[in-house]
């Protein structure tokens, strides 16, 4: 993957919308595979929409886009506004600690409630170093969610 094509798609998507920015900064993706690109601007509202929607779209557009360029659909990074996606994935892993709680608790399946394919790829990418707590994706459409098991392990079970 070029950083520079898709910084500078990110750009020329922005100019297009006459949507005014400041940065499109690279940045490590931390927990996510791939790379984060920072939008700094004062017209979030516009790029983030109705909970995250249009940053959703925005997302999927430059991806298909990078895609068509490159011929190649293995590219791993994502977009962000104002670190829009940060403060969201640091929501959504405390909303799963919770229920992750009530995993251990009572050693049963919780449902977590429904989520976007982006949104269940961070709860998958949370726990996939836990052992005791193993995840699936359920349901259909926008109900489809995250399914959140308790995972006795091995040395668990080697006790009974």
């Amino acid at each position: 993957m070029s950083i520079t094509a898709v910084r500078t798609t990110i750009e020329e998507l922005l100019s297009k919308m006459g949507v005014s920015y400041e940065a499109v900064e690279m940045q490590d993706g931390g927990n996510l595979p791939g790379a984060k690109f920072l939008i700094k601007t004062n017209d979030s509202g516009i790029l983030i929409g109705n909970k995250g929607e249009t940053l959703t779209a925005l997302n999927f557009l430059v991806r298909r886009i990078i895609e068509k360029q490159t011929q190649d659909e293995n590219h791993h990074f994502f977009i962000d506004v104002n670190d829009y996606q940060t403060m969201r994935i640091k929501e959504i892993h405390k909303l799963a600690d919770m229920f992750a709680g009530r995993v251990r608790s009572f050693k049963h399946h919780v449902e977590m409630p429904p989520a976007s394919s982006y949104e269940r790829m961070v709860v998958h990418s949370y726990f996939a170093n836990t052992s005791d707590i193993a995840t699936e994706s359920a349901g259909f459409g926008k109900e489809r969610h995250v399914v959140l098991s308790y995972n006795e392990g091995e040395q668990n079970k080697e006790e009974f």
